[in-house]
């Protein structure tokens, strides 16, 4: 399993209050727009950049998932249990890459 997106350290570029570019290596990956629907009156900045802020740590929250998955698998051999926990990474790691 290897993620196949935009390697390196994303960032988020807070641009203006309606929305956050995504860069990495100096590349926008992404646009976050902080309002609901189309109306611009009504902007989320609060939950616009939680947003981004999310996004920008996928890459690392995907890459720890890999390594629980592989602790979990180690445990899962040595020790009964950790079925649920297992599955439930490789369900988010799977929806993650594929």
């Amino acid at each position: 399993m290897e993620f196949k997106g935009t390697k390196g350290d994303w960032v988020a570029n807070y641009s203006h209050e309606l929305e956050t570019y995504i860069k990495c290596n100096g590349l926008r990956v992404a646009d976050v727009k902080h309002y609901k629907g189309d109306d611009l009156n009504d902007p989320s900045i609060e939950e616009g950049r939680a947003n981004a802020k999310l996004m920008v740590a996928a890459p690392k929250l995907l890459e720890a998932c890999l390594m629980a998955l592989e602790a979990v698998k180690e445990l899962h051999e040595h020790q009964e249990g950790w079925h649920e926990e297992q599955s439930f990474l490789e369900t988010a790691i799977n929806e993650a890459l594929n």
